[in-house]
């Protein structure tokens, strides 16, 4: 999923888009 927003958005938007969902990941968890 985080693959198809890193082609969908730029490279500056898609890292933000990485870090916030690398601490939903944890929260589902």
């Amino acid at each position: 999923m985080v693959t198809v927003q890193l082609e969908q958005k730029d490279g500056d938007i898609s890292i933000l888009e990485l870090n916030v969902t690398l601490p939903e990941a944890e929260e589902s968890k």
